[in-house]
């Protein structure tokens, strides 16, 4: 069953008059990208949602390689979640997303640590 109420309100969304029509279906296709949704506006399982939340079955290689797209939340359970309040955590100013690697991997931040602390800290564990 699809879990799609976006279309039904579209023509109702009470907007600003500054709000064009081509500004708000450029916002509809934002929306839709960001939310992963498909071409109705549904979230529905897809390689799309499980790219984001997971698979059922990961891809891998092989024979038996092909992934199995998981079953995403009940809309209503994702709307009343509070999962739009922590969404733009990793945005701001102060936490802004890591765009980089450190020269010789990520393995370098916990060498270095450890380098600074306690000759217990262990880097080498498997």
């Amino acid at each position: 069953m699809s879990q799609n109420c976006w279309p039904r309100r579209r023509g109702r969304i009470p907007l600003t008059p500054r709000v064009t029509k081509e500004d708000q279906e450029i916002l509809l296709e934002s929306l839709r990208e960001w939310g992963a949704l498909d071409k109705n506006f549904a979230y529905v399982a897809s390689e799309a949602v499980s790219d984001r939340r997971g698979y059922e079955k990961n891809p891998g290689g092989g024979l038996n390689g092909k992934p199995i797209p998981s079953k995403p939340v009940a809309l209503r359970d994702l709307l009343e979640s509070g999962l739009w309040q922590g969404i733009p955590n990793g945005d701001t100013f102060d936490m802004p997303n890591v765009a980089f690697q450190p020269a010789g991997g990520m393995g370098r931040i916990a060498r270095r640590s450890a380098e600074n602390s306690d000759p217990s800290f262990a880097t080498t564990a498997k």
